[in-house]
């Protein structure tokens, strides 16, 4: 959409083909996508910022894009930031929402990017369906699935491939890193006795694309930080746990808190045996229950079990609402 203002026959304003020097100086703030939503009801704690939030690490870690978010370097003129943001910004990914079409600041921002004719993706967020303003300007695109989390995750792959194919073919980013997009984030749970066990897990999940969280590796990243804050950290952020269980496992209080705060969360559990005589009891016995658990006691039942605990990964963060 064009804007134009004629006076005397003669055209005043319109889209410039060049970049202003206050334009051109916003440049260096340089972003392959830019996020646009409404935050959503303060009541819930704003669950659709949080929703993107999630989004917009996801793009960064696992696709290698460079994502502009209203979260960050938003002080001065909110109007200038959010406007710097469009104009430095390749694609626009619209979160689009009831609150969305109601919001005046999510009018201007999605008008302005067309005003630049920037690409959109069209993320759904809910079951509202659009019309005015915004029916006017997203009528023609394929929209993708962002109403659950499990929803969000399973269509990530087309996500960024959507993002790919808009992004230019130069510039100073004009590709998506090659890196494979995770398909969910899996913490695993083990007492140290089983941390070869727990490290060859790892290497697995990394190797099918999967984000992992082993404490080994939180705990480098997190320096200065507790562990239980660490711990409290991934289990929070995880979308299915594996729990490597052996008597050993039960005697240790971590374990017991990790696994009571991944079940407290109802963050999906899959049990792993490294203790091939070991029978769950106690506390442990009536957290896994009734649960298929998977033998990886061995390299050799680890190599067989695994396209089977690949399966159950993918089935509970699919699952997951």
């Amino acid at each position: 959409m064009e804007v134009i203002h004629m006076e005397a026959g003669q055209i005043l304003h319109q889209r410039p083909a060049t970049l202003t020097s206050d334009m051109a100086a916003s440049k260096k703030d340089h972003y392959d996508v830019m996020i646009s939503y409404s935050w959503g009801n303060k009541e819930e704690d704003f669950p659709c910022q949080k929703r993107m939030l999630k989004l917009k690490k996801e793009l960064e870690e696992t696709a290698g894009l460079k994502v502009w978010m209203d979260v960050e370097k938003m002080r001065g003129n909110k109007l200038r930031k959010m406007s710097q943001a469009v104009e430095g910004s390749d694609v626009i990914l619209m979160c689009t929402s009831a609150r969305y079409q109601s919001s005046n600041d999510c009018e201007k921002e999605a008008n302005y990017a067309d005003y630049w004719e920037k690409p959109l993706v069209h993320l759904k967020y809910d079951n509202h369906k659009p019309s005015s303003w915004l029916g006017i300007l997203i009528c023609n695109e394929i929209y993708y699935d962002v109403r659950t989390d499990a929803a969000m995750m399973k269509n990530l792959p087309e996500i960024v491939k959507a993002i790919n194919e808009k992004l230019p073919s130069t510039g100073s980013k004009g590709t998506v890193s090659s890196k494979p997009v995770s398909k969910g984030r899996v913490f695993i749970s083990y007492q140290w006795a089983d941390q070869r066990r727990a490290m060859k897990l790892r290497d697995e999940l990394i190797q099918d694309s999967y984000k992992v969280l082993l404490d080994i590796d939180m705990m480098d990243e997190g320096a200065g930080t507790s562990i239980l804050e660490v711990m409290a950290n991934a289990v929070e952020n995880a979308d299915a746990v594996l729990v490597l269980i052996s008597k050993r496992y039960k005697s240790s209080v971590n374990c017991r808190a990790e696994v009571s705060y991944a079940y407290e969360r109802k963050v999906p559990i899959i049990p792993l045996k490294v203790d091939a005589d070991y029978i769950p009891d106690g506390w442990l016995g009536f957290m896994i229950g009734s649960a298929l658990y998977y033998r990886v006691d061995t390299d050799e039942r680890l190599s067989e079990s695994w396209p089977a605990i690949r399966r159950a990964i993918d089935e509970k963060i699919a699952n997951r609402t």
